[in-house]
């Protein structure tokens, strides 16, 4: 099942509930691109959302698989340890609970050793969109040293359909990155769009 092709009603009642995951990360630190066509989705979904209501009243529990791939450099050294995304796992679903979400394991964590793809230098967004390819019935979380820009605490691409979160942020007790990220795969904007240059009065 693509997760993209859920029935979306549950999308209004995402958006009410994106708000508490944007706290922990700001327009700096988060570097999902709102492109033309991911609003366009974000449109189409809100337009469905309202014309079907009715169908919002009972929150059905949905079954969400995820498919973390936890990077390491070509040595295998800097891995992030698999009892901290279970932690944050935990914390993703008390964050999507309401919105009736439960996410789990698809089949166990996938283990690469790429100093390329763990430091996310050269190609290794393409080399993250190979490795998404061969899973492409769950979510794919890639947990990298670093992401693409300085600052940034991680991001999704449309263009993969994969999340990227930098383990510096994951590992955070309070972490936030990990659902703002899963928002925009559910074609959630920034609260903000439209105001980045404004400053906040």
């Amino acid at each position: 099942m693509k997760l993209r092709y859920m029935k979306l009603q549950r999308i209004i009642l995402l958006i009410m509930g994106f708000g508490f995951l944007t706290l922990g990360t700001n327009a700096q630190e988060c570097g999902t691109e709102h492109t033309a066509e991911f609003m366009a989705r974000l449109t189409k979904n809100v337009k469905y959302a309202n014309e079907n209501a009715s169908a919002r009243k009972v929150v059905e529990k949905r079954n969400v698989p995820l498919k973390f791939h936890l990077l390491a450099t070509n040595e295998g050294n800097g891995r992030i340890p698999d009892h901290l995304v279970y932690t944050q796992l935990c914390r993703l679903n008390t964050q999507y609970d309401s919105m009736g979400f439960v996410f789990y394991v698809d089949d166990g964590f996938n283990y690469v050793n790429n100093t390329g793809i763990y430091d996310h230098i050269g190609s290794a967004q393409n080399q993250m969109g190979g490795i998404r390819a061969q899973y492409p019935n769950s979510v794919n979380v890639f947990i990298t040293n670093a992401t693409s820009s300085a600052g940034v605490a991680g991001y999704y691409s449309p263009f993969f359909d994969m999340l990227v979160v930098q383990k510096l942020n994951f590992d955070e007790v309070d972490n936030s990155t990990f659902g703002h990220e899963l928002g925009h795969l559910l074609s959630l904007a920034h609260p903000h769009v439209g105001w980045e240059d404004d400053p906040y009065d």
